[in-house]
């Protein structure tokens, strides 16, 4: 063989070799990972957290995290103020493993915050890191040491510029409103900073100009919430608040991919990026997220955003794969009149649906605006189910109250139909606030066994989102297990409350209508057949009447008063609000001496039996 084709022969196996070498080097707390896409380093004095980022695969003189305080992996527990205890504390380290292909790093650090939620927990990490992969894959642990159960809330903030550039940077996140977009130009914002009900798990965060991004990949069943301060250039989300038992662990992974010539993304997992290239025909675009797939099955179904037309379909499988070539999958349709149409996407096994417009103001558009509401999955959370299975009423005398109150509550009087049932009623009150996160309550009740204790739970103008995803799953199993849920109308509840997305949404005698589902009558009307408890102008609207469920109160033919069963429990739904300026001659519910006589039969005759 001619020497020079042995040269170029041993050139190309040395320059392969290389291209899937992995070097490591230690300074200290420092470690400076490098491969053939990137040069990052991972401060473990500061967080744990990756304080230097060069994607080579894009350009190798460009720095994506700016020096004033930027970092990718920042932790944080969202029970404390910004930037918490962890962001930029030293964390312990240990190397797992180092080789040419592959580099473990676990940090971790024991929390010295008192507060009940969080106290003496351990936040732990693993950091894995591969010669033949841009990703950064980290699998984050919350552990407690403590002989008592934790509640944290977890918050993960990644501070950097897209493609190391400043000025311009776009985050797009997959909602139940859409694909929702934002953007930062010039100083200026446009868009949602906060995605308060995700579809899926991931976020996708580039500079238009110059294709460069940073896709994230978190498990959507602890997910709670996406955000971008875009001011400040960062890509965040916040997880659920977990029950970590007494020594116990909660356990979860992200993954972090920077990527480059993406301009936006409709729909993200671990084996395939999908984007939009804007044509004469709509045409998706896949490339592999990490490594190469081999066979994906794609099916696509284009409908007209009234669901009263199929405008395309096609089904196909891409072979082969990567992440340096995409593959186009065209659909003949050609924008439909300029009007905006429901794109269902099933890659795999996986299915998802968004509405695509060419008209970005789509996107943008608030939530009273958009009138699209892509499906939004249930997630699969069953050690938190698993937990009401041998779930038993306490015994105790007299009545005992969970009330939780929201706006205006004190017009439905239900404490005065209560004390007239026991006058040594006892109350647990807990109040509806607004956090950093949205609604919340004072108490929070996490787990059905700190509800057995109690004949009546109360949500009074309370939105499902308050309780939190634990805490509508404790309710709904303490009535099946035999507990009563009085739920109360109101500007902050039901349908604006957000039942309708809730565990809680199976437990109700009613099928929630929606969140524009407050309506007022022309005027004050009498409740029937008792038209001596008073009227109702405000009412909130139901789509149906589960089978079953009894209709105690009307208003106009329209039902007031619902009650039912749910497992071996009660609960009863007042669809009136304590809204609206009755005339002179009109006896408003609220001020009805009958009404309070009326509720607390109704109260007696759901008390749980004494076990």
């Amino acid at each position: 063989m001619p020497l020079q084709i042995l040269l170029e022969l041993s050139l190309l196996l040395t320059t392969a070799v290389s291209a899937q070498t992995l070097r490591v080097t230690q300074d200290g707390p420092r470690y400076v990972v490098d491969n053939s896409s990137y040069r990052l380093t991972i401060d473990a004095s500061r967080g744990g957290a990756v304080r230097s980022l060069v994607f080579k695969d894009f350009n190798p003189d460009k720095e994506w995290i700016y020096p004033d305080g930027g970092g990718l992996l920042e932790d944080m527990l969202w029970q404390q103020p910004h930037p918490g205890e962890f962001q930029n504390s030293p964390y312990e380290a240990r190397v797992l493993e180092n080789t040419e292909k592959r580099f473990v790093l676990e940090m971790w650090r024991a929390s010295q915050d008192e507060q009940p939620a969080v106290r003496g927990l351990v936040l732990r990490k693993v950091v894995t890191l591969t010669a033949d992969s841009p990703a950064i894959h980290v699998t984050m642990t919350l552990d407690n040491p403590t002989d008592e159960d934790r509640f944290p809330g977890a918050w993960i903030q990644n501070r950097f510029f897209a493609g190391g550039d400043k000025g311009y940077q776009v985050a797009m996140r997959p909602s139940y409103l859409g694909i929702r977009r934002t953007f930062i130009k010039d100083d200026h914002v446009v868009g949602d900073d906060m995605i308060r009900k995700p579809t899926d798990g991931w976020s996708m965060s580039f500079n238009p100009n110059t294709g460069a991004g940073m896709l994230a990949l978190v498990d959507f069943n602890e997910l709670n919430r996406m955000y971008n301060c875009l001011p400040a250039y960062t890509m965040e989300w916040f997880y659920d608040r977990a029950l970590v038992p007494a020594h116990g662990s909660r356990q979860t992974r992200y993954t972090l991919v920077p990527v480059k010539d993406v301009y936006n993304c409709y729909y993200a997992d671990e084996r395939v990026l999908v984007t939009v290239e804007k044509a004469d025909t709509f045409t998706l675009a896949f490339r592999a997220t990490e490594h190469p797939v081999s066979a994906l099955p794609v099916k696509v179904k284009v409908e007209t955003s009234n669901r009263g037309r199929t405008l395309a379909e096609a089904s196909v499988t891409f072979n082969d794969l990567t992440r340096e070539k995409t593959q186009l999958l065209p659909l003949k349709v050609e924008n439909w009149r300029g009007k905006p149409f429901i794109v269902a996407l099933q890659a795999g096994e996986r299915k998802t649906e968004f509405m695509f417009s060419a008209d970005d103001t789509l996107y943008f558009a608030p939530e009273s605006v958009t009138t699209y509401r892509a499906p939004l999955p249930r997630k699969q959370k069953p050690q938190l189910m698993a937990a009401g299975e041998s779930l038993r009423l306490s015994p105790h005398q007299g009545w005992s109250v969970l009330y939780a109150a929201g706006l205006w509550h004190e017009f439905n009087r239900v404490k005065e139909a209560a004390t007239s049932l026991d006058a040594g009623a006892s109350f647990r009150d807990t109040y509806s606030t607004c956090g950093v996160l949205g609604p919340d309550l004072t108490y929070q009740p996490l787990l059905a066994r700190e509800l057995v204790g109690y004949d009546l739970v109360v949500l009074d103008n309370v939105g499902a989102g308050a309780l939190g995803e634990m805490g509508e799953i404790a309710v709904s199993q303490y009535v099946q297990a035999g507990g009563s849920l009085l739920v109360c109308g109101g500007l902050c509840t039901l349908g604006r409350g957000r039942f309708h997305e809730s565990p809680l949404a199976d437990v109700l005698p009613v099928e929630v209508d929606g969140f524009f589902d407050l309506h007022a009558l022309p005027d004050f009307a009498p409740l029937e057949p008792e038209g001596s408890l008073g009227s109702v102008q405000w009412i909130q609207s139901v789509k149906s009447v589960k089978p079953g469920a009894q209709v105690l109160l009307r208003v106009r033919d329209k039902p007031a008063l619902v009650v039912g069963r749910y497992g071996q429990g009660h609960v009863a739904v007042w669809l009136g609000t304590p809204m609206g300026d009755p005339p002179r001659d009109v006896t408003p519910y609220w001020d009805s001496p009958r009404w309070v006589a009326y509720l607390a039969q109704m109260l007696c005759d759901m008390k749980p039996a004494q076990p």
